[in-house]
Parts: C-alpha cells; structure tokens; sequence
C-alpha cells in the first residue's frame, strides 16, 4: 500500500485535498466523503490505521477527500471562505468524480464510503448526477433529519448545535467547531446553516436553486447501500433516524445494522467509535467490506 495526496482546484478561491491510498492491482475505486464538522482523517490514521487503510489493503483504491474548508484544503474555514453544500453538491462533487475517474482504469467498479453527513451529501451527488457508475454505498452514522425526542437530543441538536452554533457563525463568520469543542474541525457559515435546516426539515429542497430530494430520488435508481450505526448512537445516528434516510432515497436494496454487543459486536460503539475504536476492524470495516465485494 502506498499513500499520497494532491489538490484539485475547484475555484479559483478554494481547492480540495484529496488523500489517495494506492495499491498495485485494485479490484475496485472508493470514494470517502467525511461528515460535518471533521475532515477526513476520520478515515485514516497518521500510522497507517483505519478504514481507508483497511478497505486499501483489500485490493482497493481508495480515495479520501477533505471538503473544502476542511483538513488539509486551502483555504482554511473562515469568515473570508464563501462555501455551502449547495456548491459541494452541484459543482465540487461532479468535478472530483470526473477527477479519478481520469485517474482510474475504466473497468474498475466504483463505491461511496461516507460518515455522518457525508453520506447526505454523497447521496444528493448522485441523485443530481442521476447516480453515475457507484456499485454500492456503505453509510456509517449517516441520517438526513434528527427526528428523535429526547433532553440530550434538545440539548445537543436544538441548543448547542442550531441555536449557539448560528450564533458562533454570526460573531466569527464562519462556524469555529474546533475552538467551542462543536468537532473537529471548523465549517464555513452558508455550510453549516444549509445543515440545521436540512437537520430540522420534513422536506429536502436545494436552498440555492430549489431542487427537489425527494421526487428525484423516486426517478433514479440508487446503489444499493449498507447503513450501520453504533447501539450508543443514540442522538446523531439514531436507528429510526437511519432508517428514514434510507426510506427518502430508495436504494435497490438497503440494510441497517446496529453494531452493538447485544447484537454480537466487540463494543456498543457511538458515532465516532464506529470507525475509531480499535475493533472497529473486526465489526464495521469487515462488513463494509463485505458488502463492497457482494456488489464489486
């Protein structure tokens, strides 16, 4: 396995990073989109642990990218940074897939990897790219709306995350998540108010040019998708909240699985968890993978 990373230039004003782990004879291409407030090392660690690795050291090229803003993007997340995920959606993500598609063998099969909200995203790519060559995609976390009910999901969601966060965004011009402990990583202010209104929504309606989720979804034909969380999940990636995505975009075939050991996992995980504890890669990277290859 070897590993590197390059920057495409998505505007003149941003660009993205792109983490590529590389293997010699790839039986397939994967794309990683991480969530909000993070970067993609959620998929990798700095000696060589993770999903991205992991999936890599089993015959696939795998492609990690850090939205813009984000990881090792440039520019930084900041007030002088205008990006929402409108733009991801309809503008950076056709450009990246165009991007390694150049870079690959042709023949290859292609699959989506997201965590949290990158699996929104990835989703509403697809569906405005009327789901190009995707194989199969494995969501970790992944939900559109918090439907729950619950005082951590009022405290958490409702408070912190909707109320203080828009108010963070109005004082720094940018949402600054590392330095008020919000995640990992810092997202710029049309981003992360595009979220808390999708989050809080019944309907998912393109803010920016009044596309429509919902109808598109029942006109294309979706990969199908293997959606795990963790058992301690129980505000960002709540079973129900998990299931209702997977009713909104329709895949061929869909699967749930709640990694938990009541269910006959190592560990009842959380979101983050799901893709960092070290048995990870005997519960949730082994059946991505699984599922991966069923699809290849």
């Amino acid at each position: 396995m070897e590993q590197e990373h390059f920057h495409l230039q998505l505007t003149p004003e941003y660009n993205c990073a792109i983490h590529y782990f590389k293997v010699n004879k790839p039986k397939r291409v994967i794309l990683m989109i991480h969530g909000a407030v993070e970067n993609g090392r959620i998929f990798y660690s700095k000696n060589g642990k993770g999903l991205a690795p992991f999936l890599c050291e089993n015959n696939s090229d795998v492609y990690v990218i850090d939205m813009p803003g984000r990881g090792d993007s440039k520019p930084h997340a900041s007030e002088r940074l205008d990006h929402s995920q409108s733009q991801f959606i309809n503008h950076d993500f056709p450009m990246i897939v165009n991007t390694i598609r150049h870079k690959t063998d042709k023949g290859l099969p292609w699959h989506g990897v997201a965590h949290s909200w990158g699996g929104v995203l990835m989703a509403a790519g697809l569906v405005r790219m009327e789901a190009p060559e995707f194989k199969s995609l494995v969501f970790f976390g992944v939900k559109r709306r918090i439907t729950i009910k619950s005082v951590k999901k009022h405290i958490y969601v409702n408070l912190y995350w909707n109320y203080f966060g828009s108010l963070l965004t109005k004082i720094y011009g940018y949402l600054p998540a590392r330095k008020w402990k919000l995640g990992s990583d810092d997202e710029p202010t049309a981003f992360a108010l595009q979220i808390m209104e999708w989050v809080m929504q019944e309907k998912w309606i393109d803010p920016e040019d009044g596309f429509n989720y919902l109808k598109a979804f029942k006109k294309i034909k979706m990969p199908p998708v293997l959606s795990m969380t963790g058992f301690a999940d129980n505000i960002l990636g709540h079973p129900k909240d998990i299931e209702l995505l997977i009713e909104e975009i329709g895949p061929e075939s869909g699967e749930i699985v709640v990694l938990g050991k009541d269910f006959g996992y190592q560990q009842d995980y959380d979101h983050i968890s799901l893709l960092t504890h070290t048995n990870a890669k005997n519960d949730g990277y082994k059946l991505a993978l699984d599922w991966i290859i069923r699809f290849d």
